[in-house]
């Protein structure tokens, strides 16, 4: 798993993107939009400071991916949600994070 991110207030996601025949295609898009509890996207902050509601990153030729997203425990409003999407692999899920928390996102695949 990669490093906790440098900034205390971020947490880290990570996965990887295999296919059934175990390649792994590169430069495959995951997204993370920050939504409130209702599932809608709206402006955040942390501190002072406004956030971006929508990242994306690719995969590497390995298949391998990571985001620095900030944890929710530091946004306001409070009951918010990252909902991350990997459209190549029909697959999203609503991730709760916790400032510092590093999680593969392949745990929440069942």
């Amino acid at each position: 798993p990669p490093s906790p991110p440098a900034n205390p207030e971020q947490a880290t996601i990570f996965g990887a993107h295999v296919m059934s025949d175990n390649s792994s295609p590169e430069g495959v898009s995951i997204g993370a939009s920050l939504r409130n509890q209702a599932g809608a996207i709206i402006a955040y902050s942390v501190g002072n400071m406004l956030i971006p509601i929508a990242q994306s990153t690719a995969a590497d030729s390995n298949g391998n991916w990571s985001m620095d997203l900030f944890g929710n425990d530091s946004i306001v409003p409070s009951g918010s949600f990252w909902l991350v999407v990997i459209s190549a692999a029909n697959f999203s899920a609503q991730v709760t994070l916790t400032a510092g928390q590093v999680l593969n996102i392949d745990d929440l695949i069942a």
